[in-house]
């Protein structure tokens, strides 16, 4: 079995516009996490599993981090995150 290097250090998150066209999250080696909040809420939360994957394990291809996402990602938001949301809205 392969052992792939992971990281535990804990992010720190930035919610800001990012410049770059079709961009809507960056991960830097400094352990920053860019998300831009021009999203739905679905795609945010998506894009922030993303870029996390991207920390925390580091040497995970693009392509493998796409398909980690799509399935935690989505299942996570199937799951309970779509429902946090709404309740926090109805908050609101």
């Amino acid at each position: 079995m392969r052992h792939t290097r992971y990281s535990t250090k804990r992010p720190k998150i930035k919610i800001t516009e990012i410049k770059e066209p079709d961009v809507l999250g960056w991960c830097y080696a400094d352990g920053i996490i860019e998300i831009d909040p021009r999203q739905n809420d679905k795609n945010f939360f998506l894009t922030l599993c993303h870029e996390l994957i991207h920390h925390h394990f580091p040497d995970i291809s693009e392509k493998d981090v796409i398909k980690m996402e799509k399935i935690m990602g989505e299942e996570l938001w199937n799951r309970s995150v779509k429902k946090v949301i709404a309740k926090h809205k109805k908050r609101e």
